[in-house]
This record gives C-alpha cells, structure tokens and sequence, in this order.
C-alpha cells in the first residue's frame, strides 16, 4: 500500500539524514571505539536496526493489506 511504503522511505531516508544530524546515534562508534571494538561493528548493528524497522514495517502493513484489502 502507498502508506507503507511512504512509512519505509521515511525510515530508509531517517538513516540518510541521521549521517548528517544524529549524533546520538551514529556518534556511537566513538565510544565503541575508545573501549576497544571495531568500528565497523557499530555500523552493522545500526544497518541491522535499521532493517529490523523496515522488515517490521513492511510485514505490519502486509498484514494490514491483506485484511482490508479491497478486490479490485
């Protein structure tokens, strides 16, 4: 549906801008970092939450979908 797939762009793009803004987030690699960890492993698990979100997304509105569905 047109409102999913709205609702997954906002959080595909969220990760976009969020290299611009979030610090919070994205900022987390510096403290990985001073304890010793890789940093890559930081943006895996940022790339792993993100896709947990839209997975979570898309699945909810197929559910929607297929429940309120109208024949066409």
């Amino acid at each position: 549906p047109p409102i999913g797939s709205t609702l997954i762009a906002l959080a595909k793009n969220s990760a976009i801008a969020g290299s611009f803004s979030v610090t919070e987030l994205l900022g987390t690699y510096k403290t990985l970092n001073e304890l010793g960890y890789s940093i890559i492993w930081s943006f895996v698990w940022i790339a792993v939450g993100y896709l947990i979100v839209t997975l979570t997304i898309s699945a909810l509105f197929n559910v929607l979908e297929k429940r309120w569905g109208v024949a066409r």
